[in-house]
């Protein structure tokens, strides 16, 4: 039996529907939500890293790996110190700085001082 609660075989020919998530079967489970808190340093203004990050191109990599950018702004204590706040599926933000740590270190980042933790609703 599928999620539709009718036997397969009276599916055929009709859009199946999944109660779960309210669409389609061809839909894709989420995974837990997390939301991430990094820290680093810059070796630039955080004005000319903030152009950067606010950029198109920066827009585009964070959307093909489903990241959603919440906050970012910089230590008052220290000008070269920012803070970046993600929210994305389990897995997603590693997966965007595999893919584009090198492009992300020719921002000036010192990826040396990068740290991060990540938080649940859970």
């Amino acid at each position: 039996m599928l999620l539709s609660g009718e036997p397969e075989e009276m599916l055929v020919g009709k859009e199946m529907f999944c109660k779960i998530c309210q669409s389609d079967l061809n839909c894709t489970f989420l995974m837990a939500l997390e939301t991430t808190v990094v820290t680093f340093k810059l070796n630039k203004t955080f004005a000319e890293w903030a152009a950067i990050f606010d950029s198109d191109e920066a827009n585009k990599r964070h959307a093909e790996h489903g990241i959603k950018p919440l906050y970012r702004g910089v230590n008052k204590a220290d000008p070269q110190k920012v803070i970046v706040i993600h929210q994305h599926q389990e897995g997603d933000l590693d997966k965007f700085l595999a893919a584009n740590g090198d492009w992300i270190a020719t921002h000036d980042v010192d990826m040396t001082s990068f740290d991060q933790s990540v938080w649940t609703a859970d």
